[in-house]
């Protein structure tokens, strides 16, 4: 069961480029998702 999905944002005092991810992009979409779970348990 999904409980939370974290993303955290682009810092604002990163302005270098790495690969393909830019500020721009950053700022766009999220580089980085966490999902955090439970797994339900038996009865």
């Amino acid at each position: 069961m999904l409980t939370d999905l974290v993303e955290p944002e682009w810092p604002a005092d990163q302005h270098r480029v790495w690969q393909q991810w830019s500020p721009l992009r950053g700022r766009l979409f999220p580089g980085t998702a966490i999902f955090v779970t439970h797994l339900p348990q038996a009865a």
